[in-house]
């Protein structure tokens, strides 16, 4: 065979050499990718294993070296989570020099929840506002908190205030269940959640008013009366006003110890004294006044039997109304003649008639008052 009939063949010998190399190219390219793609699906699992949910997946981008020498690292993004995610680098090599390693980053799913807690406190606004003399007390209280981002948060109340919702709240508590305290605890929608409490002290007592009278004494007649009395209070809140009232009280006053001047009855009555502390809450104590003993009033008669021996037997006789305390009764008569009894029986000599006999009572606070009978002269023998 010629050499002009050969080189033909050597040109098929070479293009069968290109393509057995071209052949064995793309197998080691499939063989390189096929094992990036195990590698890339040990990432993935060592991922999921970490985290929970799935979201929208970045694409992989994989450069691959088909030299001998040092690769190029090849970028990878992977993540599983509701965000994206960061990337991380992955070296990979398939020729004849050491390959570096690529560490790879993984997502999970977006930040870390925690569940610290909401930080609460309670402001108490205004005074307590109590009910008559200490039997419940309202007061006003709100919340505010910190820690949450606002979504869904509710209030609730609980306690000496009772079940209760919102931010503010004016309970009414009876001052029997104190002291206590009032807790507000806020929850959000996440499971975030905390509490605070205030403490409430004891209601005050009730105010009590004690009253402890003291010398009566009356002007001319029993048309006045000057009572001593002395008061004072307790409980509640000092300090204390005190005020005195009555219908026949003649001047009123504010002084827990003083002299009240009544206008004088002939039946009982009564004056009251009202205490009231520094909340407002008042107290009354009624204090009984006996009556006033009136004016002294005395009435006299006589009988009168003469003798033949020139003397007259008279008998006297007294109603008395009237005065206070002890009455202290005088008769006097003609001839010195004098008596304590209220009916006595006096003799008197007809040479003393006719004259009169008269009674003077008096008591114990020094009224007095009188009553005379005329005894007429013996009749002529």
């Amino acid at each position: 065979m010629s050499p002009s009939q050969r080189r033909p063949e050597r040109s098929r010998s070479k293009f069968g050499f290109v393509v057995v190399l071209v052949v064995v190219v793309v197998g080691s390219i499939t063989s390189i990718g096929i094992s990036a793609a195990g590698v890339f699906s040990s990432a993935t699992q060592a991922a999921t294993s970490d985290t929970v949910g799935g979201g929208d997946q970045t694409s992989v981008p994989v450069q691959l070296g088909n030299g001998g020498g040092d690769q190029t690292s090849v970028p990878v993004q992977l993540g599983n989570g509701g965000g994206d995610q960061t990337s991380g680098p992955v070296q990979l090599g398939n020729g004849g020099g050491d390959q570096t390693s690529g560490p790879v980053q993984l997502g999970n799913g977006g930040p870390e929840s925690s569940l610290s807690p909401i930080a609460v406190s309670i402001a108490r606004s205004g005074s307590p506002r109590y009910s008559s003399n200490y039997g419940v007390v309202s007061a006003s209280f709100s919340a505010s908190y910190s820690g949450s981002d606002g979504s869904g948060v509710t209030i609730d109340w609980s306690g000496v205030a009772g079940t209760n919702s919102g931010v503010s709240i004016t309970p009414t508590i009876p001052c029997s269940s104190l002291p206590g305290t009032v807790t507000a605890t806020a929850h959000d929608q996440t499971g975030h959640f905390g509490s605070s409490s205030i403490t409430l002290d004891a209601c005050p007592t009730p105010i009590a008013i004690g009253v402890v009278t003291g010398n009566r004494s009356y002007n001319a007649n029993f048309v006045q009366l000057a009572l001593a009395v002395t008061s004072s209070a307790s409980g509640g809140l000092a300090p204390y006003v005190y005020a005195w009232s009555g219908a026949n009280l003649v001047y009123p006053s504010s002084e827990p110890t003083t002299n009240l001047i009544l206008t004088c009855q002939l039946y009982a009555t009564e004056i009251t004294i009202t205490a009231t502390d520094a909340n407002g809450q008042t107290s009354r104590t009624n204090v009984a006044v006996a009556p006033c003993p009136g004016e002294i009033k005395v009435s006299t008669s006589s009988s009168i039997v003469y003798s033949g021996s020139g003397s007259a037997t008279v008998s006297l006789s007294s109603t008395i109304l009237g005065g206070q305390g002890a009455l202290t009764l005088k008769w006097i008569g003609p001839q010195g003649w004098t008596s304590t009894q209220a009916n006595p029986t006096a003799t008197f000599a007809c040479s003393a008639l006719p004259s009169v006999v008269s009674l003077y009572v008096s008591d114990e606070s020094r009224h007095f008052s009188s009553s005379s009978v005329n005894i007429p002269a013996c009749p002529a023998r």
